[in-house]
């Protein structure tokens, strides 16, 4: 976009030629895609139809009484081959022909294993009527009969081997009041291999069927279906009459229902940017210099329709337009209600850049600038009244700044859809059950491409109009697994991950989530999991389990423990990550970006961050504990690191309320905050437990930098490094709010010691601690270095303040928790073998990258001279676990890359000998 002082102020646009071309093969790449089939009695090939009495396989059903006195539709359908209808071995509904067009891998693949076509057959399984409701699943008008049948497996075999599955959400049947006109169609399907069981040369066939389809789907078209002539009958079915697929085709492309956007109309998208004054807070799009203007993109989108941006009743985002493919539950549906496809209507809500960073949400690459567009709620109305709604999570968009007519596209990502037709007419009932017919168990997509038509301004907004000149919805596979509002519980798979959240979900009382390693859980909207029974969340160090939002806009509710019944078994949280929880409902669910527990002991959290969670919202009591919020109870929070969380009041990622007594022991804290009270944990109203082994350092808040007690809160604080936290009025490290308060502080490390202290004057325990600079590395953060006095100066095993039964076996890098003569003080256990680290020495300089090391580290260092050299990986008892080089180099840069995959995460040394003389070690973390 240009400067904003040009009528080119909000352009969004398109690199023509290739975008074109995109277009041109996305609209009418597959039309030629076909295979033709045919299926005749007399090969044993077409389609059974048949009424039911119960007495045989399946239910009892009967069809509608036809209205052209026909008698019965005839409730199910399937093959011919189904359960023996036809016990003829060649029996099936069709096979393909020659003169099949836009498949030739699969034609090369037949070939070149010594196949054809017509040894390809098509078996169709049970289908039926389902509630059979006329003007739902069956209509009649203009002399015509339509009528769908549901939910049926196909599978395609090659020389009587299983090839391709899939999954048929509907088949459409019309016919004319004459009976001399059958038309049958299919929804669209996305095929599977299901060649795993059949021969190599099956299994070949089916990979090049795939790759044809490169991500397309399949629908079947039967345009001459006429009656066979034959009945049958037996083992509980009536009525029994076949059908020939006299000509017919399988058909590969994706659904598409197309739609406009034109300015005349006051359809298309509102681009702008805020200044505050108005209903969104100020907020400018990014800008940049190519070719010798300064282009801009609108920070908020939405269309026309929007807040009254334009006022005009028919503003809208655009409307729906004739020539669909795949919809024909709505294409019958709006004609037999009346309604035209113009009435079908689209509008969406605001959506942002979200963070706008470059290199993430936007960027230029040659002359095409890309961006993204963040959390855009759709709604789909008929008439005027909303019947459909969903949530874009991110719209992909493209201009190439090359072409100055301001053409530009854009593509979003698949959404499910929600019915929010209850209110609504019959009528309008009627069209959003029919959509949802269509979209079956798929979700809902968009493209468009439009151009800029004019600017506007008022209410705090400047931007500009453009109209859509060609849009289609389309349908596909939504991201990973969705899972609706309501009680969940089971098992949650990796693959079957990421698992995407639409609403609030509940634990019941006496279930369990299990959550496998690698899962991740991206929440859609403000929702929560509500824990009434218990969560099994159990990752590993190379598979996490993810807790976070999908796009940046959207920031999820937390978890929460509310009353949880004690009877259910122990909530077990292990190598997860908790991060963009927001706690957004009203007190007491305020508090706690990611956790709000009360009144529940039964709590395991190990190895797990908690990062970026938020509790700002106000309430009867103010918002706190930016990531955790207890009341009245006793978690084990063990060997987690808790960064970057918020509380607006108290407690920037713990607080410790009303008697709870967790025990946090091996854990890091930095760089969380608070706008006023407890940068890090607050114990408030008899909050007590034990704080043992943590290294609390980097944090800020008003009062009390790292820890702040109130209200008779008297916690143990042991082996603890209190450092570098910041407090702007009183008590960087540590703040005693009232004089109550009567905290234990054994063995710690704390800068500024007890005089340090903010708030009243401290009258509890002080016991063998330090004033003394921990001597922390930069990585891994916070670590203390060889040579800190924080060194074997934990308590000893005669203290009385001596817990190991609240330590965790090894530290927060892996060591062993207890080496040398005793524990070290914080969250990591300093190891040394007898040589030194350095990260240059005088001859030559010694790296290890990256470290933490990936499964393959680089090694690198560099010699003055030729020299014999011995590389080793020693563990933490200096055992050599590797021998890596041995041999005479040259002088200069040498490098090698060390095989790590079999390594087991810990601490390990990389000894560098040079000679008889020098031997240089590098601590490097495998996680």
């Amino acid at each position: 976009m240009k400067t904003k002082t040009t009528k080119n102020a909000v352009s969004l646009r398109i690199l023509k030629g290739l975008t074109g071309l995109l277009l041109v093969l996305f609209l009418t790449g597959s039309l030629h895609a076909q295979i033709p089939v045919q299926g005749l009695a007399v090969d044993h090939e077409g389609v059974a139809a048949w009424d039911a009495d119960g007495s045989g396989p399946e239910p009892a059903a009967y069809g509608h009484t036809h209205p052209f006195g026909w008698g019965s539709s005839l409730y199910y359908s399937a093959s011919r081959d189904y359960k023996d209808i036809d016990p003829d071995p060649d029996a099936a509904m069709c096979h393909f022909l020659d003169n099949i067009t836009g498949f030739p891998l699969f034609l090369q693949a037949l070939a070149d294993n010594a196949f054809l076509p017509g040894q390809v057959k098509v078996k169709q399984g049970l289908l039926d009527e389902k509630n059979d409701i006329e003007g739902e699943d069956w209509f009649t008008f203009n002399n015509m009969h339509y009528q769908n049948r549901y939910d049926g497996y196909y599978h395609i075999e090659l020389n009587g081997e299983l090839m391709i599955s899939g999954y048929i959400n509907y088949f459409n049947y019309c016919i004319s009041s004459t009976g001399t006109f059958f038309l049958v169609k299919s929804s669209f399907t996305l095929p599977f291999d299901a060649s795993e069981n059949s021969s190599l040369e099956v299994q070949e066939v089916a990979g090049a069927f795939l790759d044809d389809m490169d991500g397309e789907e399949l629908r079947f078209v039967g345009d001459t279906c006429p009656p066979a002539g034959e009945s049958f009958g037996g083992n509980g079915r009536i009525n029994g009459a076949y059908f020939d697929i006299v000509s017919g085709y399988l058909e590969k492309g994706l659904p598409e229902l197309p739609y406009v956007g034109l300015a005349a109309y006051h359809q298309g998208l509102a681009g702008w940017d805020a200044d505050g004054t108005g209903p969104e807070p100020e907020a400018y799009g990014h800008t940049f210099n190519y070719g010798g203007y300064t282009w801009w993109m609108a920070y908020y989108t939405a269309s026309r329709d929007y807040d009254d941006i334009d006022p005009d009743p028919n503003a809208a985002l655009g409307h729906a337009t004739d020539n669909a493919t795949g919809f024909t539950n709505l294409e019958i549906q709006m004609d037999y209600r009346g309604f035209t496809m113009d009435q079908l209507k689209v509008k969406t809500g605001i959506s942002t850049l979200g963070n706008d960073e470059e290199g993430v949400d936007w960027g230029v690459d040659g002359s095409i600038h890309w961006y993204h567009h963040f959390g855009t709620p759709v709604t789909i109305e008929i008439a005027g009244e909303p019947i459909l709604e969903y949530l874009i999570d991110t719209n992909y968009s493209y201009n190439d700044m090359d072409y100055l007519d301001e053409d530009w596209w854009s593509y979003s990502t698949c959404s499910p859809v929600t019915d929010i037709s209850a209110n609504a007419s019959a009528d309008a009932q009627y069209v959003a059950i029919s959509l949802l017919k269509d979209i079956g168990g798929q979700s809902i997509k968009s493209y468009m491409e439009g151009h800029y038509t004019g600017d506007f301004s008022g209410n705090g907004r400047y931007g500009a109009f453009h109209q859509i000149d060609v849009g289609f919805f389309t349908l596909g596979e939504a991201f990973g697994t969705s899972v609706a509002a309501g009680n969940v519980s089971g098992l949650w798979e990796a693959d079957k991950s990421p698992y995407m959240i639409e609403g609030d979900l509940i634990v019941p009382d006496g279930e369990t989530l299990t959550i496998e390693p690698g899962v991740t859980v991206a929440f859609r909207g403000p929702w929560r999991i509500l824990v009434n029974g218990c969560v099994n969340a159990e990752g590993t160090a190379e598979e996490n389990i993810i807790f976070t939002h999908s796009n940046p806009t959207v920031l999820w509710d937390g978890l929460d423990y509310d009353n949880t019944p004690a009877t259910n078994d122990s909530s077990i949280f292990n190598y997860c990550t908790f991060e963009y929880g927001y706690a957004q409902r009203p007190w007491p669910f305020n508090s706690g970006g990611a956790f709000a527990v009360r009144n529940f002991d039964k709590l395991k959290f190990t190895n797990c961050i908690f990062q970026h969670n938020l509790a700002d919202q106000p309430g009867t009591y103010d918002p706190s504990g930016g990531a955790i919020a207890l009341w009245n109870s006793d978690p084990l929070i063990q060997n987690c690191i808790f960064r970057y969380n918020y509380a607006e009041d108290a407690a920037g990622a713990i607080l410790v309320y009303e008697q709870s007594n967790p025990i946090i022991s091996g854990c890091l804290f930095y760089e969380n905050e608070t706008a006023f009270w407890a940068g890090a944990i607050g114990f408030y109203q008899s909050g007590g437990g034990i704080l043992l082994n943590n290294t609390i350092a980097g944090n800020h808040a008003v009062i009390g930098g790292g820890l702040a007690f109130w209200d008779n809160s008297s916690p143990e604080i042991i082996n603890t490094i209190l450092w570098d936290n910041v407090a702007t009025e009183q008590g960087n490290q540590v703040n005693i709010s009232q004089s109550n308060c009567m905290p234990g502080f054994y063995y710690n490390d704390i800068e500024e010691g007890k005089p340090g202290f903010g708030g009243e004057p401290f009258m509890g325990d002080y016991l063998f601690n330090l004033d003394e600079a921990p001597m922390f590395m930069e990585d891994p953060p916070y670590m203390i270095s060889d040579g800190s006095p924080c060194i074997d100066m934990g308590t000893p095993d005669s203290s009385e303040w001596y817990y190991p039964q609240y330590l965790p076996a090894y530290c927060l890098c892996g060591n062993p928790r207890i080496s040398g003569q005793a524990i070290d003080l914080g969250c990591y256990e300093r190891l040394s073998i007898g040589i030194t680290d350095y990260a240059n020495h005088e001859d030559f300089s010694f790296r290890v990258f990256p470290n933490p090391v990936n499964s393959k580290p680089t090694i690198e260092f560099y010699l003055t001279n030729n020299a014999h050299v011995n590389i080793s990986i020693l563990d933490i008892h200096g055992k050599v676990v590797s021998e890596i080089l041995t041999k005479e180099l040259q002088s200069g840069k040498n490098q090698l890359t060390w095989n790590a995959e079999n390594v087991s995460p810990g601490i390990y040394f990389c000894r560098l000998q040079v000679g008889d003389n020098v031997e240089i070690a590098k601590i490097v973390v495998m996680r």
